[in-house]
């Protein structure tokens, strides 16, 4: 009944996160899917084909990253890449009905789903990816690679490919966890919160580094071929992360920080 009330009231900004507490580790993916949801992190969560380590991993630090910004607000779904796509697949195919209901207003609803199914392509996720970040109204929200965080692949992951891709200087310093991984997907989240990538600040450090071609060595390599986005993203991740983050890094996170008091006016 609680939780019924407190999914019926408008949430106060911090109410939707600390209700229920910190969220509890999950010994299932049905439990946590259920937890994802009662502690007000998604409306939709379906972690299907990841090991529950990584998931409560996501989920925990999901919910720390929203007591640091609480007015990130509820994402639409978290979970899996593979049922973050198919939920994006059907968003457009709804979309591309009412466009052709638009320039089609006689033919019957069987032929517009069938229309727009041929019409929209199925969404397919780079294999190598770790996670992806949605912006999109309706499936906003953060998902994981079922093929690299499952069951069966999550040891040599964690022990050997993010370790590697630190090493060989495509991720940032002290980012070989699949926490790191996870606070590069909430950093693109942040970054749309306060639309960090049109922040002067940024775009003047972004572009000096650019410049003189030194991302890769001052952040990472992904940081270099990614955009400003992922600049963005990759120095949110160091700065949750590393021991000692680098000034790039550090400038990074604390401009998010800043940026987003100044928005919300806190």
């Amino acid at each position: 009944k609680k939780y019924q009330a407190r999914r019926q009231k408008p949430k106060a900004v911090l109410d939707s996160i600390t209700e229920f507490g910190t969220p509890p580790a999950a010994k299932t993916i049905k439990e946590a899917n259920e937890i994802a949801v009662k502690h007000g992190l998604a409306k939709q969560a379906n972690f299907s084909g990841l090991d529950v380590g990584a998931v409560n991993t996501i989920i925990a630090d999901t919910y720390r990253t929203r007591l640091i910004f609480p007015e990130m607000g509820e994402f639409e779904f978290m979970g899996s890449m593979e049922r973050h796509d198919r939920l994006a697949w059907k968003v457009e195919v709804r979309k591309k009905i009412e466009e052709l209901k638009r320039k089609s207003p006689t033919m019957s609803l069987r032929g517009l789903y069938k229309q727009a199914k041929k019409d929209v392509p199925y969404p397919i996720s780079e294999p190598n990816t770790v996670g992806v970040y949605y912006d999109t109204p309706g499936i906003r929200g953060i998902s994981f690679n079922p093929l690299l965080l499952s069951p069966g692949q999550i040891d040599y992951v964690r022990d050997t490919v993010l370790k590697d891709m630190v090493e060989i200087g495509i991720a940032p310093v002290g980012c070989d966890t699949v926490k790191s991984a996870v606070d590069h997907e909430l950093g693109h989240a942040i970054c749309a919160l306060v639309e960090a990538d049109k922040d002067w600040e940024i775009k003047k450090l972004y572009r000096e580094l650019e410049r003189a071609k030194t991302l890769k060595e001052e952040l990472s390599g992904y940081a270099e071929e990614g955009g400003i986005v992922e600049f963005i993203a990759e120095g949110w991740r160091e700065y949750q992360n590393s021991p000692a983050p680098r000034p790039t890094a550090t400038q990074i996170g604390e401009r998010l920080i800043e940026l987003t008091k100044r928005k919300f006016k806190r």
